[in-house]
């Protein structure tokens, strides 16, 4: 397997830019890249929303090289430590965690098992991941959005594996239909979202199971000039 490290916005550091990555790296041995945050909704431990996500853990090579990069840019003189920003934290990490474990403990923290590995009725799919050819898949942080290009510092793996390429898309292709809906446009060039059912298709033609509300809001944000901040 051919693992080539992918800078995507390497430039973007010059311009003071948000951390979009998300790159647990462990005493230069292992690493891990993927759009998962740290955060309950991440773990499948809330009875909320969920997001589900997509990582690959890489050991070799590759890994001192995403350390570096890493610190190349926490150590840029553009980056700020939080402290500098927010002041001194009012409550100390141990002291979060002890209340963490305590809650796991006293069964406080449950895991949400409801959701299923690409997506379900109580969760958002939230990987960031596509395949090239059978032959090549990209995992990583980087959203096709503007902002991702411009602003935030993204990265990812393009991981060259015919073998893990076809896992990937005959698990998108069985599960992805029945855990998410299918976004097309109809002759007049409008929206719609087709939602697989065990008893068949169903055609929605605003956003499925969203107040009306929302999709004002929605709605509103899309006759904004907004498309160059997202």
């Amino acid at each position: 397997m051919n693992i080539k490290f992918l800078r995507l916005v390497v430039l973007a550091l010059l311009s003071g830019t948000l951390a979009g990555c998300a790159l647990p790296a462990i005493d230069n041995q292992a690493t891990v890249i993927g759009g998962r945050n740290i955060g309950d909704e991440y773990f499948g431990a809330t009875n909320g929303v969920l997001f589900n996500d997509l990582d690959v853990m890489a050991i070799g090579p590759i890994v001192p090289r995403v350390s570096s990069d890493f610190d190349r840019y926490w150590n840029h003189q553009l980056s700020y430590p939080a402290t500098s920003l927010l002041g001194k934290p009012s409550t100390a990490p141990e002291i979060v965690l002890d209340k963490l474990k305590a809650k796991q403990d006293t069964g406080a923290i449950k895991r949400n098992k409801s959701a299923g590995p690409l997506g379900s009725s109580g969760s958002s799919l939230h990987a960031k991941t596509f395949i090239v050819d059978g032959r090549k898949i990209f995992v990583g942080s980087f959203n096709f959005d503007p902002r991702s290009i411009n602003l935030n510092t993204e990265l990812g793996f393009v991981i060259e594996s015919p073998e893990l390429a076809d896992t990937m898309e005959r698990t998108m292709t069985e599960r992805l239909p029945s855990d998410s809906y299918r976004l097309s446009l109809n002759r007049d060039g409008d929206l719609y979202w087709v939602e697989e059912t065990p008893s068949g298709k169903i055609i929605h033609s605003s956003e499925p199971y969203t107040p009306a509300g929302r999709r004002f809001l929605v709605w509103l944000m899309s006759i904004l000039p907004l498309e160059p901040l997202l």
